[in-house]
């Protein structure tokens, strides 16, 4: 009995020293803005620079006139969504802390 009882010891020993649980080492997100978002993006942030900025009246009806050119179903919305997506993916890629596992290790590479 003390035979069995030392090699149970010694196998419950062996894996809960060995033993790793899963972690989870990153989670990964995409952020794709469709034109519908980036019309509502565009909305907030003119609206909010035409609300609490003090600017001139032309300053204004510049902001105003460009906000028109960018209206849904216009060419330059579509570019301009496409822009705004490489801006907020570079922006994410430059200030997000990357994990790479290499060889059983998990290495953590700041940016």
């Amino acid at each position: 009995m003390g035979y069995r009882f030392s090699f149970l010891w010694s196998v419950l020993s062996f894996t809960t020293i060995h033993y790793r649980e899963p972690q989870i080492v990153g989670v990964s997100m995409n952020v794709v803005l469709n034109t519908d978002e980036t019309n509502v993006v565009l909305a907030l942030v003119t609206s909010q620079i035409l609300d609490h900025l003090d600017m001139s009246s032309e300053g204004k009806e510049l902001i105003r006139s460009w906000r028109r050119d960018h209206n849904i179903g216009s060419s330059s919305l579509n570019d301009f969504a496409v822009d705004l997506n490489e801006a907020v993916g570079n922006f994410i890629d430059d200030n997000t802390r990357r994990m790479i596992r290499q060889r059983g290790k998990i290495k953590t590479l700041e940016r």
